[in-house]
């Protein structure tokens, strides 16, 4: 009996230093495995690491998110189709279990540094079903005088987005009429969530939580002088300029 040969295609992902995929082309029997292997010299600090899948006439789909020494996360991919592992913060696989025809595709290993240990996002991967809600959470631990929340969303091909801003303590504001799409909560400094209503496909995209602090400045010499700008909203989006000229009395 002759077993077809699934073919799996490797493309890279990098922005500075540089990621390396091996094989590059890859070609496995049905019904075995096939591991894909990834690795990047970007330093320790990226040490999660992301695989894609994309069958041809399809949307690039994330399959699992790996770090170091931790369990993957797999979302709602089957865990009995994949197995990936990652023991240290440079280097990571991805292994193709029981191929069949439909595993033909391209995949894609991308690497990112962490936002930083003090703030989180959960979940990592989230799946919900058309038409339900979807939240996803943001905590940190810099303190509570980082009270301002911000939320941003990048679907594939598109540039990054405001979607809304929030503070403890007060009402959100949404950009572009979103409050019928997004509800921001947040009633202490060091935690929010945001909320998606009503999921369409095209709701599919990376979201993502930043924090921020206020800070207040004063004026010590004539040299040097700040401008704090309190309570920010939406509409402070703008370019500020500063000017200096000679006071003649």
């Amino acid at each position: 009996m002759t077993r077809g040969i699934i073919a799996l295609i490797l493309f890279l992902h990098w922005s500075q230093g540089t990621v390396v995929q091996k094989p590059e082309i890859l070609r496995e029997p049905k019904s075995s495995s096939a591991s894909l292997n990834c690795t990047h010299n970007k330093g320790i600090s990226y040490y999660q690491m992301y695989w894609y899948r994309q069958r041809p006439g399809e949307t690039m789909r994330l399959i699992v998110f790996t770090v170091a020494s931790s369990k993957p996360d797999f979302g709602d991919v089957d865990e009995k189709k994949f197995d990936a592992q990652k023991s240290d913060a440079k280097s990571g696989s991805l292994t193709v279990k029981d191929l069949e025809p439909e595993d033909s595709a391209i995949y894609f290993c991308a690497v990112r540094t962490a936002l930083g240990d003090d703030v989180l996002q959960k979940p990592v991967i989230l799946y919900e079903l058309k038409g339900k809600s979807a939240q996803i959470n943001c905590m940190h631990n810099k303190g509570s005088d980082y009270r301002l929340m911000y939320w941003y969303q990048q679907r594939q091909g598109q540039t990054m987005r405001l979607i809304a801003f929030i503070t403890s303590y007060s009402d959100p504001e949404y950009a572009d009429s979103e409050q019928n799409k997004f509800v921001a909560n947040k009633t202490v400094p060091e935690s929010g969530s945001l909320t998606v209503k009503n999921l369409e496909p095209n709701d599919s995209a990376m979201y993502f939580c930043s924090v921020t602090v206020m800070f207040s400045a004063i004026q010590t010499v004539p040299e040097r002088g700040s401008l704090t700008v309190k309570n920010v909203q939406l509409d402070d989006s703008v370019i500020y300029f500063c000017s200096v000229s000679q006071h003649t009395v």
